[in-house]
């Protein structure tokens, strides 16, 4: 079984990893061109954010990215972090999504999952994180990411969560990360 390297990279080497880590995404996610292209506009919209951090995943001998995972600190005035407040309502609003470490993005490649990827990616991420909450959205139908979040100690805050593009429903998920 391959070994890989999982590493917090500094947010200033994003630029010389973007078209890796686009195209693990479409990969992950089975992009179309158009796809990967509106992705690749919100991967921009995400760098630029303050408190931006990602992990990236590498094969130990080389190769081509595995895995990813990134997030950022959430604000009022950001789109999806607005929606989900509007979605959950005041009381989880004020306690969960002023200041929170948004939890963008985790993928692996299909090839390579179940190999403890996404968790070294996430505790990678996670480790020394400044925020004192994390929220994430996770797919209703998505089993997999579900449970595996669940298993790591993140709490369901609201379910059914419907955004505009009708792409939901999304469970938001919260987790107390013990710092700050």
């Amino acid at each position: 079984m391959p070994t890989f390297d999982i590493r917090l990279q500094p947010p200033a080497d994003l630029p010389h990893a973007r078209e890796a880590l686009l195209a693990a995404h479409a990969d992950v996610h089975g992009s179309t061109a158009e796809e990967s292209a509106a992705y690749a506009r919100v991967l921009d919209e995400h760098a630029a954010r303050p408190g931006f951090r990602w992990a990236s995943a590498t094969p130990s001998g080389g190769g081509p990215m595995t895995g990813y995972a990134y997030g950022y600190t959430g604000a009022p005035g950001q789109p999806w972090r607005d929606l989900m407040a509007a979605a959950a309502g005041s009381p989880i609003a004020e306690t969960w999504l002023d200041g929170h470490f948004e939890f963008a993005q985790l993928g692996v490649l299909a090839a390579h999952r179940r190999q403890g990827i996404a968790a070294r990616l996430t505790d990678a991420l996670f480790d020394g994180l400044p925020h004192r909450r994390a929220v994430l959205t996770v797919r209703m139908d998505n089993d997999e990411a579900f449970g595996f979040y669940l298993r790591r100690g993140w709490r369901v805050l609201h379910e059914a969560f419907e955004p505009p593009d009708g792409a939901g429903p999304y469970a938001i998920l919260g987790l107390e990360t013990g710092t700050a």
